[in-house]
């Protein structure tokens, strides 16, 4: 099926943000945990404009709170997604515009052409959690 053959609502720059933040804590832990410590990964990364610029003091503050999911790959690797979310803003001015040219292209599997370039451009983004990404957006199983 198409991705443009399916409805789906608009998907706000935070939205994106944070199922993107889903993808990368979930990956490879189980969902109890994830959900147990969900309000303080949220706490630390609320806009991701301010995660970009995230600095050592900041990363470490973050790496030390009791509280938190404390995996320095996965919060390196939201500070690094948050900045190529910006980088796409220069070329599709929202995250719903990039997610909108995949459902204007006309290819026949547009969400593997989707994964594929999740995959290059964003870090935690496998094939399977590529694919569990682009279910959240589109309400859709690939």
């Amino acid at each position: 099926m198409k991705l443009n053959e399916l409805e789906r609502p608009y998907i706000s720059d935070h939205d994106f943000f944070e199922k993107m933040m889903v993808v990368v804590f979930g990956s490879g832990i189980k969902k109890t945990v994830v959900e147990k410590k969900w309000e303080c990964i949220q706490s630390h990364f609320t806009d991701f404009w301010k995660v970009a610029e995230y600095d050592e003091q900041k990363l470490l503050e973050i790496y030390n709170d009791p509280n938190m999911l404390r995996n320095p790959h996965k919060i390196n690797a939201i500070v690094y997604n948050a900045n190529h979310m910006i980088e796409i803003f220069s070329v599709y001015g929202s995250m719903d515009e990039f997610i909108r040219s995949y459902e204007l292209a006309n290819f026949e599997y547009s969400e593997w052409i989707m994964a594929n370039d999740l995959m290059s451009r964003f870090k935690y983004f496998g094939e399977v959690t590529s694919l569990r990404f682009i279910e959240s957006v589109f309400g859709m199983s690939c």
